[in-house]
C-alpha cells in the first residue's frame, strides 16, 4: 500500500517556483578579452612603424593605452621587448626611457590627484617626455640644433597621434552592440588598423597578397556592417597604405570609392553589396587602373570577396538591427525588473493581511493569493531571465534549413518553456507554389533542433504561399487514453460529482474528481465551480497544492458553513512520466502496472471546512502500460467490509480489459452490483492508461 505526505497549509513545502539558472556564459567576457589582445598586437605592430630613424607611433600608442588604464604594464612589456628585439640598441633604449617617463609622470598626478588627466593633457606629457629623452642627445656631442628640431618635430607627432589613437582605443573597448562608431571614432579606428598594415611594409609576400586581401575584406565587412561612412573612412586609410607600399597615388581613391560602393547596397544583403562591390572594381579596372586586372590583385579582391561571403551571418549583421534587437533586450529587462517590484510589493501586502488576520477568513484568503500569485510572477521573471543566444543559433539554422526546402520564415521565435522544453513560433510560407503539411514542418525543424517536434493542436495543418503561423512544441515521450463511468444517487437525475481529463500546456495531463457534498444538481453546481476553477489555476501556472489552497480560501469564507467538498487530482508530465497526486477528503487512487497494484489512501478532510486546507501529496514515477483508477467514495461505499481498497485491488489485479472506456464501466457495475443494484450515493470512476511513444 502506497502512503500519501500528510501536510497541511502552515507545514508543507513550498514548491520553489525559481527555475535554478545553469552556469550562465558570459558572452561579453571572451569579447572583452579579444578587444584587449587586438590591442596588444596593436602595440607590437607599432614598434615597427620606424621612419628615418624615428618612431612617434609607439610612444603615442603606448601613451594612449596607458591613459586608459588598459593592461598597462603587460603592453609596457611586450613592447619593451619587441623593441630590444628588432630595433638598434639605443632607439630601443630611447624609446623605452620615454614609455618610463610617461609612466611615472602619469602614476604621480593619478596617485596625488594634482589634476585630472584628460586627453590634450595626458598627449602633452608623452610629447614632452619624448622631447626630453631626445635632448639627452645633446650630452654625446651630437648637433644641438638637430636634435632640437627632430624632438621637437616628433613629440609633435607623438601628441598629435596620441589624441587620436585613444579615441580610436576607447572606440574599441566601449563598442556596445547595436551602437554604431562615431565619425571620430571611425577615422581613428581606420588610423589605428592603417598603422598595423604600415608594419608590415618592406615584406613582399605581405604586401603583394596578405594585405591587400586583408584590405578587400575589411572595406567590404564593415562597410556593409557600419555603412558608407565607416567604409569609405577606412578605404581612406587602407589608400594611404597602398600608395605607400606602391607608389601609386590612384590607389587612394580606388580605396575610398569601395569603401563607398560596398555600403552603397547594404540594404540588399550581402550577395548584392559583394556585387556591387566587384562590380565597381571591374569598372574602376576598365577605366581608371588598368593594373586592377593584373593576376594578384585580382585574385585578391576576388578572395576578399568570398571570404566575406563565407563569414556567419551573426557576426555581419547591420548595426541597425542589432540596435533594433539591443532595444527589444533593454524593453525585456524593463518588464523584468518590473515584474519583479509588482512581486515583492504582492509579498508585502500578504505579510501584512497574515498579521491583521485574527479571526478573519477573508484576510487568511487574500493572503494566500497575494502570495501564490507574487510566486507566479517570481517564476515569469526567471524565463525572462534566460539567456537566448542558443535559442536564436537555433532559430538561424532552422531559416537555413527551411531555404533548401523552399520554405522562408519571416519572423520567428523559440522560447524555453518552464519545464526546459522548446516551444517554437514561426511566421512561415512555401515558395514555387509548393505545398507542405505543418507534420512535415515539425519533422524539417525537429531534425535540427536535434529532438522530436509535433505542430500544436488546434493549429494550421496545411502551409502554402501565405504567410501564416505555426507553432511546433517538442512531442511528449507518453501519450494517454482517458475512459469514464458515472452514476448519479438513487432517486436523483443528477450526479454530484465532476470529473476533469485536460490536456494543459508544457505536456502536463490534468485527471481529476471533485465530490460535492450531499447530492442532486446544487452538489453539482458547487463541484462544477470547484473543477473549473482548479482546471484555469493550474493551467494558469499555479502549484497544484497552491491552487487548492486559494480554492478553499474560496469556499472556507463564504457564508454556507456547509460549503465543503473532497477533491481529488492528479497532475502527470507526459515528458518524463511522473505524476503527482493530491488528495482532500477523496477517496484513495488505486495504480494498476501489470498483475500489481498500488494503492494511494487519504484520511484528510474536504476543502472549505478549515481555513487551512488539510491535503495529501505524492509523486509517483508511471511507465508504459500503467493504469490510473480514481473514484469518487461512493464506489468505495458501495463495498461492504472493513477492507475496502483491499477488495476493489483484487478485483483490478484480476481484471483483463485492456480499455479505459470499458475498465471504468466494469469497475462502475461491480460498485453497483456489490449495492444490491441500487445506487445509494454518487459514483464516478475515472481511469487513465498511460504508453509511451514508439521513438
Amino acid at each position: 500500500m502506497g502512503k500519501m505526505n500528510k501536510k497541511n497549509q502552515t507545514g508543507k513545502e513550498k514548491r520553489n517556483w525559481k527555475l535554478k539558472m545553469k552556469g550562465k556564459r558570459d558572452g561579453n567576457f571572451a569579447d572583452r578579452w579579444a578587444r584587449r589582445l587586438l590591442l596588444q598586437g596593436l602595440g607590437i605592430c607599432s614598434v615597427f612603424c620606424t621612419t628615418n630613424g624615428l618612431n612617434p607611433v609607439a610612444v603615442a600608442f603606448f601613451s594612449a593605452m596607458f591613459l586608459e588604464q588598459q593592461d598597462r604594464w603587460l603592453l609596457m612589456g611586450l613592447m619593451s621587448i619587441t623593441m630590444l628585439a628588432g630595433m638598434p640598441f639605443l632607439a630601443a633604449v630611447k624609446y623605452i626611457t620615454a614609455m618610463f617617463i610617461i609612466s611615472v609622470i602619469v602614476w604621480i598626478f593619478e596617485k596625488r590627484q594634482v589634476r585630472k588627466i584628460d586627453t590634450l593633457f595626458g598627449a602633452s606629457i608623452a610629447g614632452i617626455a619624448v622631447l626630453i629623452v631626445q635632448m639627452t642627445g645633446t650630452f654625446a656631442g651630437g648637433n644641438i640644433r638637430e636634435l632640437v628640431l627632430m624632438g621637437a618635430l616628433e613629440g609633435g607627432l607623438v601628441i598629435a597621434l596620441s589624441g587620436i589613437f585613444q579615441i580610436g582605443i576607447h572606440g574599441i573597448l566601449t563598442k556596445q552592440a547595436g551602437r554604431p562608431y562615431q565619425n571620430d571614432e571611425i577615422t581613428a579606428v581606420g588610423i589605428l588598423f592603417a598603422v598595423c598594415l604600415y608594419a608590415f611594409r618592406g615584406a613582399g609576400g605581405f604586401t603583394e597578397w596578405v594585405g591587400p586581401f586583408f584590405m578587400y575584406l575589411m572595406i567590404l565587412w564593415m562597410a556593409y556592417r557600419y555603412g558608407i561612412g565607416f567604409g569609405s573612412a577606412l578605404g581612406c586609410a587602407c589608400g594611404v597604405i597602398s600608395t605607400i607600399w606602391n607608389g601609386d597615388i590612384r590607389m587612394l581613391g580606388v580605396f575610398c570609392i569601395l569603401g563607398v560602393m560596398a555600403g552603397v547596397f547594404r540594404s540588399l544583403g550581402k550577395l548584392w553589396s559583394t556585387i556591387g562591390f566587384l562590380a565597381c572594381s571591374y569598372l574602376l579596372g576598365l577605366l581608371y587602373v588598368p593594373f586592377l586586372f593584373n593576376g594578384k590583385t585580382e585574385a585578391c579582391i576576388l578572395a576578399g570577396a568570398a571570404a566575406f561571403l563565407l563569414i556567419p551571418e551573426r557576426w555581419t549583421v547591420p548595426y541597425e538591427q542589432i540596435k533594433t534587437d539591443s532595444g527589444k533586450k533593454e524593453e525585456e529587462e524593463k518588464k523584468r525588473h518590473y515584474i519583479e517590484e509588482v512581486a515583492g510589493s504582492l509579498k508585502h501586502l500578504a505579510e501584512s493581511f497574515g498579521r491583521l488576520r485574527g479571526d478573519s477568513e477573508f484576510s487568511y484568503a487574500s493572503a494566500v493569493q497575494l502570495n501564490e500569485t507574487a510566486n507566479l510572477l517570481e517564476s515569469m521573471c526567471s524565463y525572462l531571465s534566460r539567456e537566448q543566444q542558443e535559442e536564436q543559433d537555433l532559430l538561424e539554422q532552422i531559416c537555413q534549413e527551411y531555404k533548401r526546402n523552399r520554405m522562408h520564415i519571416k519572423e520567428g521565435s523559440i522560447v524555453t518553456l518552464s519545464n526546459g522544453r522548446k516551444r517554437i513560433k514561426l511566421l512561415v510560407r512555401t515558395e514555387d507554389k509548393r505545398i507542405l503539411t505543418a507534420k512535415e514542418a515539425a519533422q524539417i525543424a525537429g531534425r535540427i533542433a536535434g529532438k522530436r517536434l509535433c505542430p500544436s493542436s488546434g493549429g494550421r495543418t496545411i502551409i502554402n504561399g501565405e504567410y501564416e503561423w505555426i507553432i511546433l512544441l517538442e512531442d511528449t515521450n507518453f501519450m494517454i487514453l482517458q475512459g469514464t463511468a458515472s452514476s448519479s444517487k438513487s432517486g436523483e437525475t443528477i450526479s454530484g460529482d465532476n470529473f476533469s481529463c485536460v490536456d494543459l500546456a508544457e505536456g502536463r495531463y490534468l485527471m481529476g474528481i471533485v465530490d460535492g457534498m450531499g447530492s442532486g444538481e446544487k452538489a453539482n453546481e458547487e463541484s462544477e465551480e470547484v473543477i473549473d476553477l482548479l482546471e484555469e489555476l493550474i493551467r494558469t501556472g499555479f502549484d497544484e497544492a497552491a491552487a487548492l489552497s486559494m480554492v478553499n480560501a474560496v469556499l472556507s469564507g463564504s457564508e454556507e458553513a456547509a460549503k465543503s467538498t473532497a477533491v481529488d487530482l492528479a497532475l502527470a508530465d507526459l515528458y518524463t512520466g511522473t505524476c503527482n497526486f493530491l488528495k482532500s477528503g477523496a477517496a484513495a487512487t488505486f495504480i494498476r502496472r501489470n498483475h500489481w497494484v498500488e494503492v494511494l489512501k487519504s484520511t484528510s478532510l474536504p476543502i472549505g471546512i478549515l481555513p487551512e486546507p488539510d491535503c495529501e501529496c505524492a509523486a509517483k514515477k508511471l511507465y508504459d502500460g500503467d493504469y490510473i483508477v480514481m473514484l469518487s467514495d461512493g464506489v468505495l461505499e458501495a463495498i461492504e467490509g472493513e477492507e475496502k481498497e483491499e477488495e476493489l485491488g483484487r478485483v483490478l489485479m484480476d481484471m483483463t480489459l485492456q480499455n479505459p472506456k470499458e475498465m471504468a464501466e466494469y469497475i462502475l457495475e461491480y460498485a453497483i452490483d456489490r449495492a444490491g443494484g441500487i445506487p445509494r450515493d454518487d459514483m464516478t470512476v475515472l481511469v487513465t492508461g498511460i504508453w509511451k511513444k514508439a521513438a
